[in-house]
């Protein structure tokens, strides 16, 4: 989690030093968030869980980690205007918005404490990454860098 953490400062203030167009900003931008995305596919199952690799669901931690990953490379690309950012945006964006809901449900319905506390932190990322995905497709979009038609 402190690894996490620390990659996305380190992302904010990459984000931060580019809108007031520092050099260098792009730079921290992607180690940072390359990283980031980096950590969460292939390493989800050790950084969702709580208390223990035994504590989770390793598919949904995989499933969620690939989608994240996706999401969060999503938002370098569309930040550092590349092609392909809106589409990533978009391919992660769908079943992030399911798992969401699934986790959602089976916080609910469990009983197990690990599991619950597990579930509240695979949410908050969820929610996280996915509303500055949102932020980062409506300032596009408002800044007229997108048309969201076809060409």
């Amino acid at each position: 989690m402190k690894t996490e953490t620390t990659f996305a400062s380190l992302s904010l203030l990459g984000i931060l030093l580019r809108i007031a167009h520092i050099p260098g900003s792009s730079l921290l931008l992607i180690l940072a968030l390359g990283c980031l995305g980096l950590i969460y596919f292939p390493f989800s199952f050790y950084f969702f869980p709580a208390n223990g690799l035994k504590n989770q669901k390793i598919g949904l931690s995989l499933g969620s980690g690939f989608f994240l990953s996706n999401l969060v490379l999503g938002i370098l690309f569309s930040l550092m205007h590349w092609p392909g950012g809106i589409a990533l945006i978009f391919l992660a964006f769908i079943p992030l918005a399911i798992l969401l809901f699934v986790t959602l449900n089976r916080q609910k319905s469990n009983k197990d404490e690990n599991l619950i506390l597990y579930y509240k932190n695979l949410v908050m990322r969820i929610v996280v990454v996915l509303a500055v995905a949102v932020l980062v497709y409506l300032t596009m979009k408002l800044t007229g860098q997108i048309d969201g038609g076809l060409r």
